[in-house]
């Protein structure tokens, strides 16, 4: 009996170690995926079987559950950089600007009393499911290095995401087809399965072109084909759903990325002209049929083109204080008959709830992000996997930012706010390693 009881104990030990080594290795990496790619294939599972798809409360198990493992493992002590100025800052403004937000929903509710188009609890519900929750666990997610097949093994993840959502949209019934002309499912908008797609795409590019130390591994050719996998896949999602800011998100990485090439050698200038035709003969079909789409006769990109004259013509009428929660009745009214009620414009909206203040908190925060996310771009130093990370998730978050100048309203952003926390936590933390 002793000796089963000693074995059982080993048993357990073991799978205690391995869990340990696993969790803290691609932890993050498995976040990662969960919070880019996740709600592809749960759309299509409720497509084909009908269960519920709820990709934030998969997202907020996970962060909870890490975050709750890295408590029982290492402590509440977190990495000392949070203690860090541009952190605070960083913190401080993000912070800032929703206590002001939330005032002003308290204020609009209760005090003067309006008609909302999204009830408040609904606004409170999104920020708190879509970003409070993410947040308030990245510290603990972050508080460990990511592996160096951190990367790799989000991008096979999100290749195989994509993918299951791509054949499972191309081989539904002609009929269904027919009401669905973009890539969509029910519980999937076309425009976060583009913006999904086009992570893949940013992702793929980065490695492929920036990834050097990559050619140092012994699994390099691999690397790199998931890397082209990864960008088809991405490349062929956009095209379905046809999303023109999608579009537009993968073009400043794709650029940025063939100028760094060009600067590291010089020699290889014909690489950067060659990689530059490759993309534009690869994307002018993409091009092609987006606009094909007709922006002067697309209902929706007439709608937002006359929310945002409206919102510039109160705007004017108040310029410091704004229009709070009102402006959803306001903006509601100009749009019919279509559903929109927010101006689909992360600064319009900004100035429009909380007038020049908060619209200072925004900026506030979004020079804090760029700075902490220019710091391997200044010195294109991407030799180590932390720096190629850090860069990868910068420009995944200018992907966010690109998104929400065009679509979503403030509490369902949550890869702008998300991913911006992020780049401060990680480039705080490579500042911190310089300066050691």
């Amino acid at each position: 009996m002793s000796g089963l009881i000693g074995l059982s104990n080993n048993v357990l030990f073991a799978v205690k170690l391995a869990i340990r080594r696993y969790m803290l290795t691609f932890g993050f990496a498995f976040w990662l995926w969960a919070f880019l790619f996740a709600r592809i294939p749960l759309a299509v599972i409720q497509d084909l079987v009908g269960l519920d798809s709820r990709p934030f409360v998969l997202i907020n198990l996970i962060s909870v559950g890490i975050a709750a493992f890295i408590i029982f493992d290492k402590g509440l002590a977190t990495h000392r950089v949070l203690l860090s100025r541009w952190m605070l800052i960083g913190v401080g403004a993000f912070v800032g600007f929703w206590l002001i937000y939330l005032l002003r929903l308290l204020f609009d509710s209760y005090i003067i009393p309006i008609e909302f188009f999204q009830s408040s609890f609904a606004l409170v519900k999104s920020f708190v499911n879509t970003t409070l929750v993410p947040i308030v666990c990245l510290p603990l997610i972050l508080s460990v290095s990511p592996n160096r097949y951190s990367l790799d093994l989000c991008v096979g993840l999100g290749s195989l995401s994509v993918l299951s959502g791509e054949i499972a949209y191309v081989t539904r019934p002609v009929v269904d087809r027919l009401f669905d002309t973009r890539f969509s499912f029910e519980d999937l908008n076309p425009i976060p399965a583009g913006y999904s797609s086009a992570s893949l795409v940013i992702l793929g590019i980065l490695i492929l072109f920036l990834g050097r130390h990559y050619l140092q591994r012994s699994d390099a050719f691999w690397c790199r084909t998931n890397a082209i996998f990864a960008i088809l896949v991405g490349l062929w999602g956009i095209q379905l759903s046809q999303t023109r800011s999608a579009f537009l998100s993968i073009i400043p990485m794709f650029i940025f990325c063939l100028y760094a090439l060009w600067l590291a050698r010089r020699e290889l200038g014909w690489l950067f002209s060659g990689g530059l035709a490759l993309f534009i003969a690869l994307c002018a079909p993409l091009v092609v049929g987006l606009l094909g789409r007709g922006i002067s006769s697309d209902p929706s990109v007439v709608g937002r083109l006359i929310l945002i004259k409206e919102s510039f013509h109160l705007i004017i009428q108040h310029p410091f204080l704004g229009t709070g929660f009102q402006s959803q009745g306001l903006l509601k009214s100009v749009a019919e008959p279509l559903p929109l009620w927010y101006p689909h414009n992360l600064f319009l909206e900004t100035y429009l709830i909380g007038g020049l203040f908060l619209l200072l908190l925004l900026l506030m925060f979004i020079s804090i992000v760029l700075k902490q996310g220019s710091i391997c771009l200044r010195s294109h130093d991407f030799q180590d996997h932390d720096s190629l990370m850090l860069s990868a998730v910068f420009f995944l978050w200018v992907q966010a930012f690109i998104h929400s100048l065009f679509s979503g309203h403030l509490a369902l952003i949550p890869g702008f706010w998300v991913g911006g926390m992020i780049v401060i936590i990680l480039g705080s933390q490579k500042l911190s390693v310089q300066y050691d």
